[in-house]
């Protein structure tokens, strides 16, 4: 996927540094300990947060990952298992604490209480502003889903439901 040229077009127009004074409103689509949430996003998401006068207008659902080093903006809430039809996909950007160092995402993704299948992804880290990795993670079925995340050095996971 090439790089985005500014997160705030993505968005429809609107970012924000750290959603001054909004809250988080917690939603359906957590699993195994990982919350979804519309509303304020950690303050290190600030440099992939450009453009938006300090505030989203329609904040994206969004994840942290167990080590709090990653966090997932979902724009295809909610995901869907398998192809999610014309005109859905489930795109997740991916927004790294620690530094890419120029260096891929490699994602695995297994059913949480399973060993298979296993989905594998990579995406290159050519895309800005900040530590950022845009994606579009398909599963083959429903159910809550374990991703496993390395990059340059660093390992985190989280848990994403399917429906």
């Amino acid at each position: 996927m090439a790089g985005v040229a500014s997160l705030s077009a993505a968005l429809g127009g609107a970012a924000g540094s750290a959603l001054a004074g909004a809250r988080e409103h917690a939603l359906a689509g957590g699993c195994a300990g990982t919350a979804l949430y519309r509303g304020a996003v950690p303050a290190w998401t600030a440099p992939a947060m450009q453009g938006g006068g300090g505030r989203l207008s329609t904040p994206l659902p969004h994840a942290l990952s167990r080590r709090r080093n990653v966090t997932a903006l979902v724009f295809g809430y909610p995901l869907r298992a398998g192809n999610p039809g014309s005109g859905r996909q489930n795109k997740i950007l991916w927004i790294m604490r620690l530094p890419r160092r120029h260096m891929p995402l490699y994602l695995s993704a297994r059913p949480l209480h399973a060993n298979h299948p296993v989905v594998r992804q990579t995406w290159p880290a050519d895309s800005s502003p900040g530590q950022i990795y845009p994606s579009i993670v398909n599963v083959p079925r429903a159910g809550c889903w374990r991703l496993t995340l390395r990059w340059a050095g660093h390992t985190d996971a989280i848990a994403l439901r399917y429906s």
